[in-house]
C-alpha cells in the first residue's frame, strides 16, 4: 500500500493531537493512526469514537 501511495505522489496530512478535538474525514480514503505517546494510567488514555453515516459509493 505504501509503495502505491509513493508511486502515485500522494501526500500525507498529519493532524496533531489536541485535547477535545474532532476530526472528520472521508473514511473511504486510506488512513491510519499515528504513534501514540500518552502518560500511563486510565485517565490519560485517548478515547476514539467512530460514527459512520451515509451510503458507501462502491463497497465491492
Amino acid at each position: 500500500m505504501r509503495h502505491l501511495l509513493t508511486e502515485s505522489g500522494a501526500k500525507a496530512h498529519n493532524i496533531p493531537y489536541r485535547e477535545n478535538r474532532m476530526v472528520m474525514f472521508n473514511s473511504d480514503l486510506i488512513h491510519e493512526t499515528g504513534e501514540l505517546n500518552f502518560e500511563e494510567g486510565y485517565e490519560n488514555r485517548r478515547v476514539n469514537v467512530t460514527m459512520l453515516y451515509g451510503k458507501r459509493e462502491n463497497a465491492g
